[in-house]
């Protein structure tokens, strides 16, 4: 058996053929959107930072004024990229009002079980005028609208196998409950959020690697929803830029 899934899976100088560079993924695009706003003076949050990750990765310390990380993982205190870092309880985050000007999320609003909650948290602690940065899935896309409504029973196999672990090998819950536009949009707009700027971008179908005859129809899916600006709202990765109200913010509420 294990010869026969190894026969089926893509091999691996075809996805560098058709993903490696000079294709850009959302994370790459949203790291220079950060980077541009960016200064020596910028205290910076890391929601959901984690331990130091080898993809794509964005490392602002010595570039900002300080970095700071929260997550409910203990390996955030593992992270050398940060100046700081805080293990939490998903809750309220352990910084003072108003104390820093961006916070950033990546791959972390579909593990949020209260959203109201988190975005009203992430929204206190940063100054008027802070952005907030965030990358997540789309609760639109085929293979996640596909995975929601399986049964409780298959979903947990299958986030055991294809699902993001913790340092002990545990899986995150997933909730998919910030993870369509007009979720974030209402969710910004509840929370203080004065300007909402949010893109779509389709990522390649890695989720089928393992089996070759589903990953081809995949890439030929992800060619053209990719090329198709009319198919945003069902592109795979949803990222934007959230603004807190403020002097000059625009206003969508």
């Amino acid at each position: 058996m294990g010869a026969m899934l190894d026969w089926l899976a893509v091999p691996r100088r075809w996805e560098r053929a058709l993903y490696g560079p000079p294709y850009e993924y959302a994370e790459m695009v949203q790291n220079r959107w950060i980077l541009r706003t960016v200064t020596p003076e910028t205290v910076v949050l890391d929601v959901g930072a984690g331990p130091p990750t080898p993809y794509f990765p964005l490392d602002l310390r010595g570039r900002a004024k300080r970095v700071i990380g929260a997550d409910v993982d203990p390996a955030v205190l593992r992270n050398w990229r940060l100046d700081e870092a805080h293990v939490t309880d998903g809750g309220r985050l352990p910084l003072e009002d108003e104390s820093v000007d961006l916070a950033i999320s990546t791959y972390v609003l579909e593990h949020v079980a209260e959203p109201e909650g988190h975005f009203h948290e992430i929204a206190r602690v940063l100054r008027p005028g802070g952005s907030f940065f965030f990358l997540t899935v789309n609760a639109w896309h085929p293979t996640v609208a596909a995975y929601r409504l399986v049964p409780r029973a298959l979903k947990d196999r299958i986030v055991a196998t294809f699902g993001k672990r913790d340092a002990e090998g545990e899986n995150y819950p997933v909730y998919f409950r910030a993870n369509t536009e007009a979720a974030i949009r209402r969710l910004a707009c509840a929370s203080g959020f004065g300007g909402v700027e949010i893109r779509h971008r389709e990522h390649p179908p890695h989720y089928f690697r393992g089996f070759l005859p589903l990953w081809i129809p995949g890439v030929v899916y992800e060619h053209v929803v990719r090329k198709c600006r009319v198919l945003g709202p069902v592109k795979s990765a949803l990222y934007g830029r959230l603004e807190k109200g403020g002097r000059g913010a625009k206003k969508v509420c």
